[in-house]
């Protein structure tokens, strides 16, 4: 019995090592979902070369699909299911849907918050129009109080396992379905039956394999390391030894000439002298498993993919070494084979944030928030975030609930002074941000001060973001950005104004298109009510007047009522 193959496709932001073959996971690094593994035996041929036979293939988790996606029968198909409750206002209803995978049971039909999550979909769900969700979306999981703690098992991205499951029976939750494979449920074209429970299995013996890059995306090769640079070391043209006699271990020459490179005076080897493979150590608190690379050998360029124009030799420059994309890996009885391969992009990708605005003085006492019981959430508020220099880089706003989300641009720097961590790309995160913003239409067109549409944001007029709301502080947050990562913000704001029964505070300002003056100007042209004789004229202008647009509005005379 054995415990097959499994492992990681691991987006490597930070690349910290001459050989590629022994990189591991850092806990800044996400995993790659959705990356095409397959899974080739070994074999001897006749002439007793090796051979390779494809006998499975899979893809790397993703968090998004299971999250957004339906339970499935043995054939693949989302699984539908009726359901009969009575609402808060006491009619019952039966109602048919598709039921998701992440699915929180529990909610009480009579909440009033079921009111709001009532007929909602799948955000991501690629059906169109889009499945409905068993219930009525009664189990549809949400982020509140109402819903208290339910822990569930649930995929993360970038994991990949041997032998393939592509079909359970939804029942016992056994493989099922028919795939191509050897048995029920699975892609193996080789699998026998576990002696234990009957379920696939891969034979014990030597196996390849292998991660098909996705599109965007590269594979970490030696000359991509990214930290430890800095001023190029130059080699002097000669190398003065000591005697013989203080060179107390002298390799096999047989095997330094295995090894040699002669391209590279700084690492004249191809392997840094490593040559027993698999290798278990790791220093981020679990053991990893190194297998030996056997992807197609090709010779390492002289210098560094990054900024190749400072000169910094690649690791191994000049040495014909094989590529990471294919490790040879040996599957023994009561084990389980560990295999992590490593992709990256030449620009790296964006962080990810979410976040809640909240009002640290007011609670929710609405039952139809999934804030009930929490603090109070400012609705459809800005948030700008800006570089280190103030400017604003992106915009959103947080939804009536107060939360709000979105992507900011990340740091490829991973050389900081003490190579330990990572230098995260730092912004500034402004809650309820005045802005000012390009003005524009309803239709999203950028206008100048006169009202014309222009082209562009930098040719339109800057004017406070309409969503601003003055009763609440602008509160501003450094926030680190990696790539790939997730900041989760907790970012209160506090009232500015007085408190008041309810939740919005007082205003206090008149409703838009309220007459008002805007100045009083005397016979004499001097500013202010003030006349020189009597029977002079005063000038009232009205707030809103321009030459071409004079007062209109009617104003009540304060004599009458």
């Amino acid at each position: 019995e054995n415990g097959g193959i499994q492992g990681h496709v691991i987006y490597a932001s930070t690349r910290p090592f001459d050989d590629p073959a022994l990189l591991l996971q850092l806990s800044w690094e996400p995993g790659v979902p959705r990356v095409k593994i397959n899974l080739y035996q070994e074999g001897t041929a006749t002439d007793g070369s090796q051979t390779l036979k494809l006998v499975d293939t899979t893809t790397t988790t993703s968090w998004d699909d299971w999250a957004q996606g339906f339970r499935k029968d043995a054939s693949g198909n989302p699984i539908s299911t009726s359901y009969t409750y009575t609402d808060a206002s006491g009619t019952t209803k039966t109602v048919t849907g598709y039921v998701p995978n992440m699915n929180c049971p529990g909610q009480d039909p009579s909440s009033p918050f079921f009111q709001t999550l009532r007929g909602s979909s799948q955000w991501l769900d690629q059906s169109s129009p889009k499945l409905p969700l068993a219930a009525d979306s009664l189990f549809k999981c949400y982020d509140g109080w109402s819903q208290l703690n339910q822990v569930q098992p649930a995929p993360y991205d970038g994991k990949y396992t041997f032998p393939s499951i592509a079909g359970t029976d939804p029942g016992t939750g056994r493989p099922a379905g028919t795939f191509g494979g050897s048995m029920p449920g699975t892609h193996c074209t080789t699998c026998v039956a576990n002696p234990v429970d009957g379920t696939p299995m891969l034979p014990s013996g030597k196996y390849v394999v292998e991660v098909v890059v996705p599109p965007g995306f590269e594979l970490v090769k030696e000359e991509d390391k990214n930290i430890l640079m800095g001023d190029i070391y130059v080699a002097p043209v000669t190398q003065q030894f000591a005697g013989l006699g203080n060179v107390f271990i002298l390799p096999d020459q047989a095997a330094v000439n295995a090894h040699y490179n002669k391209n590279n005076p700084l690492n004249p080897t191809d392997n840094l002298g490593s040559l027993s493979f698999p290798r278990h150590e790791g220093d981020t608190g679990s053991i990893e498993t190194y297998w030996p690379c056997v992807g197609a050998k090709r010779i390492v360029p002289d210098f560094n993919s990054l900024f190749p124009g400072v000169g910094q030799n690649a690791p191994f420059a000049g040495a014909l070494r094989p590529l990471c994309d294919r490790k040879e890996v040996t599957l023994e009885d009561q084990s389980t084979a560990l295999a992590k391969f490593y992709v990256f992009t030449p620009a790296h990708i964006a962080g990810h944030f979410t976040g809640t605005i909240t009002n640290d003085f007011a609670s929710e006492f609405d039952p139809f928030s999934p804030q009930f019981g929490e603090k109070f959430g400012p609705p459809n508020l800005p948030v700008g975030l800006r570089d280190f220099s103030g400017n604003e880089v992106g915009r959103v706003y947080s939804d009536q609930w107060g939360i709000y989300n979105g992507l900011y641009f990340s740091s490829w720097e991973v050389n900081p002074p003490n190579p330990t961590g990572y230098a995260p790309q730092m912004a500034i995160a402004c809650m309820n941000d005045p802005g000012p913003i390009p003005r524009r239409n309803a239709a999203g067109q950028y206008l100048d001060a006169s009202g014309a549409i222009v082209a562009t944001a930098d040719q339109a007029q800057m004017v406070p973001d309409p969503s601003y709301n003055p009763a609440y502080s602008n509160f501003c947050y450094e926030t680190p950005f990696m790539p790939g990562f997730t900041a989760y913000m907790d970012t209160p704001v506090i009232p500015t104004q007085a408190f008041a029964d309810g939740y919005n505070l007082p205003d206090t300002e008149y409703p838009d298109g309220t007459p008002a003056i805007d100045k009083v100007t005397g016979s004499s042209g001097v500013a202010g009510p003030w006349v020189s004789a009597a029977g002079a004229t005063l000038t009232i202008t009205c707030l809103g007047s321009t030459n071409t647009d004079p007062c209109s509005k009617v104003v009540q005379n304060p004599d009458y009522s």
